[in-house]
């Protein structure tokens, strides 16, 4: 069994559970958002409107958030190893079953429901918690480096998807990609992920002491080492967990919408610009590559930042700049500005959306982290999971993407408002 041997000196274990929830991260994100690149050929394949296929990724994000509920409790007491392994076996089933749809019903049980329960187990409540769960003082840093999986998995799947589409077709890829991302993660998750440093009788951050433990406060074996330690119910009376429950639920807005449909919407800039699909495909690739793995870099910019000036001007600037970024989307015509527009979105993303847990963290405590992420993460899923069919629904009545443009930049200045209002809470009584 592994424990107070891991204090000696070299890397600290914790670091070895960040990488890998980090990798856990990008497998299960690769397979949800494979539906980006996937979106056009399922278009013209199977005839369904953009609003009908879009609707198959905002089940899917309901589905989500509502199991990241139970999710974030379940990692809060045992751990979050034997659910990313139970993850990684949807992921399997799920991707497996969507590669053989032939109806509409099919698509929205096997991706939204199956895969969901799958990308619940494995993305952002156990991955980001159970970082956040081994550090206090770099806090910022492994979240950070937690969460950069998933945008790197995005980045993945975009540049190996259009080749496995063009040789094996998108049923045959699915499947490949499917039977790949779930069995890594069931034996990832199975070998190296821990629930947090005190059950292997460590402390955060590799500390050879607890962090300012207050006298007669338990050692290891208690995640009590004079931090906040807020219960759900304790966090659910404050102002600042519900401002942060819902600029979460918005930002996703923007994040789910705007992944879900940059691949269509590059077809249409490339279509206004009268430049042929085949030929526009490898400069969207590139510039949803750019969108996915930028976000990776800013989250790894973000982090660490946050840890030394604090959350809240990371969080602002960030939204002020996406804001700025989105009112220049509804001018795009032509492919460098759809470059423009990833490239600053990536990174403006990932400055921002890898701080919340840490945020959440630092106002609550690690005891209930994951279940009061949790109910954040069903926030972004129920608000924010909407941003696929509202684009979509945008576009069908308008024939553009513009309003919706402008519709996630309001959503992003409210965003902002949220966070600025929110203030450290003092436990009553």
């Amino acid at each position: 069994m592994m424990d107070r041997d891991h204090a000696s000196p070299g890397i600290f274990y914790g670091w070895w559970v960040v990488i890998t929830c980090s990798m856990i991260g990008a497998l299960s994100s690769a397979g949800r958002f494979s539906f980006s690149i996937f979106f056009p050929t399922l278009l013209d394949d199977l005839g369904w409107t953009r609003a009908m296929l879009g609707f198959g990724l905002t089940l899917h994000m309901w589905v989500y958030a509502t199991t990241v509920i139970v999710i974030g409790i379940l990692v809060d007491k045992y751990g979050a190893r034997l659910i990313m392994v139970m993850g990684g076996l949807l992921i399997l089933l799920g991707l497996v079953l969507t590669s053989a749809m032939r109806f509409l019903w099919q698509f929205y049980i096997y991706y939204g429901i199956i895969l969901a329960l799958g990308v619940a187990a494995t993305l952002s409540v156990p991955v980001q918690a159970t970082a956040r769960k081994w550090f206090i003082k770099r806090a910022g840093l492994a979240t950070a480096l937690a969460a950069s999986g998933m945008n790197l998995g995005f980045g993945l799947v975009v540049l190996v998807s259009p080749t496995l589409i063009g040789l094996f077709g998108w049923r045959r890829s699915w499947l490949y990609i499917g039977c790949v991302a779930g069995a890594a993660i069931v034996l990832l998750a199975g070998v190296v992920v821990r629930k947090d440093p005190e059950s292997m009788g460590l402390y955060p951050d590799g500390a050879a002491a607890p962090p300012a433990a207050p006298e007669n406060k338990p050692g290891p074996g208690s995640v009590d080492h004079g931090e906040p330690a807020w219960t759900v119910p304790e966090a659910l009376k404050t102002r600042s967990y519900w401002l942060l429950l819902f600029g979460y639920g918005l930002i996703g807005v923007n994040y789910i919408g705007v992944s879900g449909h940059v691949t269509a919407w590059g077809l249409e800039v490339a279509s206004a610009a009268k430049i042929p699909p085949h030929e526009a495909m490898n400069v969207i690739k590139l510039s949803v590559f750019l969108l996915a793995t930028l976000a990776a870099v800013g989250g790894l910019i973000g982090g660490p930042l946050s840890d030394r000036i604090g959350r809240k001007p990371v969080f602002v600037a960030s939204n002020l700049l996406l804001f700025g970024t989105f009112i220049y989307a509804t001018r795009v015509h032509t492919l460098p500005g759809l470059l423009v527009v990833c490239l600053a979105s990536g990174i403006l993303l990932g400055l921002c959306i890898p701080l919340w847990a840490v945020y959440l963290g630092d106002i609550f405590g690690r005891a209930s982290l994951a279940s009061l992420f949790g109910l954040l993460t069903f926030s972004m899923g129920i608000i924010g999971g909407s941003g696929p069919v509202i684009f979509g629904w945008i576009f069908d009545v308008t024939g553009s993407y513009d309003m919706a443009w402008l519709f996630a930049a309001s959503t992003t200045l409210i965003t902002c408002v949220l966070v600025l209002l929110t203030r450290k809470e003092t436990k009553k009584g």
